[in-house]
């Protein structure tokens, strides 16, 4: 009995290890984000040609209806040799204009860029994620990925 115990708390941590290490995807569905607080990892990888791509691990976040007051945080994980700077996180599409009063974006630090969620529209905010090369000058390209965020669930 105690054997097949142990072999359980392994095969429990060995899991919960694995999950731990396993970084950042994108969904193909959204998140329902109805919390205070809601992280987004962000990680450079390299594609099957070798480009450099970022990766999230959620590219829609679906808030409650009319919630308002959480925080939404992307947090860059696994790749010390970018950083955030202060347009890594812009407001895109169609709704853009109005994007700056209803979800204002700001640099944390050069590992996380967050958005406070004043929203009360069922509106969808298009976002652009951009991850720049430690020590690159000013214009330098950076690595890209788009998402949405809308207040309905």
């Amino acid at each position: 009995m105690k054997r097949k115990g142990s072999f359980g708390l392994i095969a429990a941590a060995a899991l919960l290890a694995v999950s731990v290490h396993q970084p950042a995807q994108a969904q193909s569905k959204p998140v329902g984000c109805n919390l205070a607080w809601c992280p987004i990892h962000v990680e450079v990888i390299k594609n099957s040609s070798g480009t450099e791509v970022l990766r999230t691990s959620f590219d829609e976040v679906r808030m409650a209806p009319k919630y308002s007051g959480g925080t939404i945080v992307w947090k860059l994980v696994g790749s010390p040799d970018y950083e955030f700077r202060a347009d890594s996180v812009m407001s895109s599409g169609a709704n853009s204009p109005w994007a700056a009063t209803t979800l204002p974006l700001r640099l944390v630090s050069a590992n996380e860029y967050a958005y406070d969620d004043l929203n009360n529209n069922a509106l969808p905010y298009g976002y652009q994620v951009r991850v720049y090369k430690k020590g690159s000058p000013a214009g330098s390209p950076p690595i890209v990925s788009n998402g949405t965020i809308v207040n309905a669930n």
